[in-house]
């Protein structure tokens, strides 16, 4: 395990104790209360999902982890206790949200999308970041499928075409996400000619599609890019500029405990205020523009 905190956020974060006020009450539960009795903030995280997540030379790094990291400082700054502290713990993408259902971790570091069955098992946080299903492809394809990557869009449309031209042919995708269950239900729903290939780790889905085991790749577009900015072989491939879907993502939480969920929500709300939320973003994904400084702006919530 890992303890925070990186020293290139220490004087960012360090501003945060001049914002944090002490939260008001909440039912407490017991993630809470054992944060409380160890002093301690158990977080997991996905190593596979650059660069919100991932291990670099053998370190946990990207925004998911700078970001649950300065939740941690906040939560610090809030109890008034210097004793408390963060440790960050890898997981497998399919058993995340029963290690936090069944209380061995406190919440979840990634790129976690927010959904209604989600929310049967775990509680979120407010939106941490937002993004959709993109797909990817080799750039020497056949054309009608780099038309249908290239393409790509929310629209019905844009859907149905996607759907006619992946007939007879395979598309893989990480397993245990939303990008799947995306494919199991818009796409190949009402078209089983359509080949599913699932994928353990994003990078292998994209090795799959440059040495032809499949025709294209679906993920979570930040996802993609983050995968791609530095695969040697990036310039063979083409990714959609647009998504399929809406992906808000979201800090998970045990189910049923407002204290921990204020607190991490007070923390959040700080953090995008202060404006660190938009140099953690700058650092990993490039400059910030209007959209993405309004998302964290109404995104943040008030006292």
């Amino acid at each position: 395990m890992t303890r925070m905190m990186p020293a290139r956020l220490g004087a960012a974060l360090a501003a945060l104790s001049l914002l944090t006020t002490a939260p008001a009450p909440a039912p407490a539960g017991e993630a809470m209360d054992r944060i409380t009795e160890t002093n301690t903030i158990r977080m997991g995280f996905r190593t596979d999902a650059p660069p919100f997540s991932s291990l670099v030379d053998g370190q946990p790094a990207g925004f998911a982890i700078e970001l649950c990291m300065a939740i941690g400082q906040a939560m610090q700054n809030q109890s008034g206790n210097p004793d408390l502290k963060a440790e960050l713990t890898p997981m497998g993408t399919g058993q995340r949200f029963d290690l936090i259902a069944s209380g061995e971790v406190d919440m979840l570091c990634g790129a976690t999308t927010a959904t209604l069955s989600r929310r049967e098992l775990v509680d979120f946080s407010i939106p941490t970041f937002t993004t959709g299903v993109a797909a990817l492809t080799r750039k020497d394809a056949a054309e009608d499928v780099t038309n249908a990557i290239l393409g790509s869009g929310r629209s019905a449309e844009s859907l149905v075409n996607f759907r006619t031209v992946f007939a007879g042919r395979t598309i893989g995708v990480r397993r245990d996400t939303t990008a799947e269950a995306w494919l199991n239900d818009a796409v190949i729903a009402n078209d089983p000619a359509i080949g599913v290939e699932p994928m353990e780790l994003h990078i292998s889905g994209v090795e799959a599609v440059l040495n032809g085991q499949v025709d294209a790749y679906v993920a979570d577009l930040a996802i993609l890019i983050g995968v791609l900015r530095d695969h040697e072989r990036a310039g063979d491939l083409v990714l959609s500029p647009r998504t399929f879907t809406s992906e808000p993502y979201a800090i998970a939480l045990p189910k049923g405990d407002a204290e921990l969920r204020l607190a991490v929500d007070r923390a959040l709300s700080e953090i995008y205020r202060s404006g660190l939320v938009l140099r953690m973003f700058e650092a990993h994904f490039g400059p910030v523009d209007e959209h993405i400084a309004f998302f964290y702006a109404t995104n943040a919530l008030p006292e």
